[in-house]
């Protein structure tokens, strides 16, 4: 079996709520970045860490188009990569984190 990447993604709150929340159930620090491409500010896990996590808004492009339209209810989307079982089930969970999607990559 491969490695598996989930979205999560929470309806209410802001990055920095989500972000807090995120760091106390799973017990790892996260960094805010920028980029244009992930839509201005975003967090992601600090180095050394296993696996990847970033939590991002569902921002619109240029052209209009959401990050995640289908998923336009989630302003804040948490995409995991190559995370311990045991970590996806904490933050499954979270009140107000959803499992959106999930597949092996």
């Amino acid at each position: 079996m491969g490695s598996v990447f989930y979205l999560f993604g929470a309806r209410e709150g802001d990055l920095v709520g989500v972000v807090e929340a995120l760091a106390a159930v799973l017990e790892i620090e996260f960094e805010c970045r920028e980029s244009s491409y992930k839509g201005g500010e975003y967090f992601r896990n600090r180095r050394g860490i296993q696996g990847k996590i970033t939590v991002e808004s569902n921002w619109v492009d240029d052209e209009g188009y959401l990050a995640e339209s289908e998923y336009p209810e989630y302003s804040v989307l948490i995409y995991v990569s190559s995370m311990r079982g045991s970590a996806i089930d904490a933050m499954s969970r979270l009140d107000g984190i959803s499992l959106l999607r999930s597949e092996e990559i």
